[in-house]
């Protein structure tokens, strides 16, 4: 069971002040299987059901995904396999969202080694609508759009779009306590299942994710850099991230997005912990027309900010913690800086006791 919580911006051309944000959730659950063929072949099959659910826009759906892998041990730490995804999404509004079935065969390979660990995906998307959508209105039936999301094929029965797969991901144990993970794709997606690939940075959950404005499937390209370094007393953690995702029939919602987090943590005694983080997005809507200066489609997202964090008994938590914010424009007059000090209390009924400081 995996549950993402998040927020996301309403409007992507004004900042995200409290009146342009909306809550997003995406849960997931479900079994997996994994049984050995023999001595070195194996079958891997999971099935899943989701839900995403969005404060305002109307993307809110259920969705249904399995996944089948039949691979061979090629060696003590490798193996290859050939994988068939599927993802049936169900919309909750179906005036405004057309239903899709994601559909994925590639082949992966796998090395696993004393200190580096290496996967690669190879392969194809297909992404089948029934009726009309958005990104194909503009064009008459049996007509074959092509360009960097692969080919559209439109007809009376629906739109299908066929894109490459590509993905790998390369972790290095550069010592005992450091690591390095470099990462970098190309895929069909839509927003709310690239909400939940987000989630992964340094301060561990995003501020706010790019504006869902389509429901439509896209073609996303990212790369990303990771590295960490874990103590007895100390964690020193940075991740930095570059994405591109394409729209096919909709050029003015493409999108660039750079950015780079880092988080610091301290264990000053048993019980107080420091803490230092930041945060830098770039966000470049290139195509897009703003014509009032309460917006822009270049701006930067900054964070710097500090915490003390005491912790009681296995899982009592209360920190205080103090911001400052920052979103420069490149136009308009929407730029500001913003200062923010709260206080949380929290509890994790399994959190590990913690240990003396070394």
């Amino acid at each position: 069971m995996r549950d993402d919580f998040g927020q996301a911006a309403i409007d992507p051309y004004t900042p995200t002040t409290p009146t342009n944000l909306e809550n997003v959730n995406y849960f997931s659950t479900g079994p997996d299987l994994f049984m050995r063929l023999g001595g070195i072949n194996f079958i891997r099959v999971s099935a899943r059901y989701a839900r995403a659910d969005y404060g305002t826009s109307p993307y809110n759906s259920n969705r249904l995904l399995g996944s089948v892998a039949l691979g061979r041990d090629v060696s003590a730490g490798s193996s290859v396999s050939l994988n068939g995804d599927f993802e049936r999404v169900m919309f909750a509004n179906t005036v405004l969202n057309t239903d899709f079935d994601r559909t994925s065969a590639f082949a992966r390979y796998e090395v696993h080694g004393a200190r580096t660990d290496f996967k690669a995906d190879l392969g194809a998307t297909r992404v089948s609508q029934a009726g009309t959508s958005t990104t194909s209105s503009s064009h008459g039936a049996g007509t074959e759009l092509t360009g960097d999301s692969g080919a559209t094929t439109v007809s009376e029965a629906g739109t299908s779009t066929t894109g490459s797969l590509a993905k790998f991901e390369l972790s290095r144990q550069l010592s005992a306590r450091a690591k390095l993970t470099l990462a970098a794709g190309h895929d069909l997606t839509d927003a709310a299942a690239s909400f939940s690939a987000q989630q992964g940075g340094a301060i561990g959950a995003i501020s706010s994710a790019p504006a869902a404005l389509t429901s439509n499937n896209y073609t996303t390209n990212y790369a990303s850099l990771a590295w960490q370094y874990l103590f007895h007393r100390t964690s020193m953690r940075f991740t930095a991230r570059w994405e591109r995702d394409i729209y096919p029939g909709q050029p003015t919602l493409d999108l660039k997005r750079p950015g780079a987090e880092f988080n610091l943590e301290r264990r000053l005694t048993r019980a107080f912990t420091a803490q230092l983080l930041g945060r830098w997005y770039k966000t470049d809507y290139p195509h897009a027309l703003v014509e009032t200066a309460a917006g822009s489609s270049n701006y930067d997202d900054g964070l710097l900010g500090g915490a003390l964090i005491w912790r009681h008994g296995r899982g009592l938590e209360i920190r205080m913690r103090y911001d400052h914010a920052s979103h420069l424009v490149s136009e308009g007059n929407t730029g500001y800086t913003e200062n923010r000090v709260f206080l949380t209390i929290g509890y994790r009924p399994n959190s590990a006791p913690a240990q003396e400081p070394q």
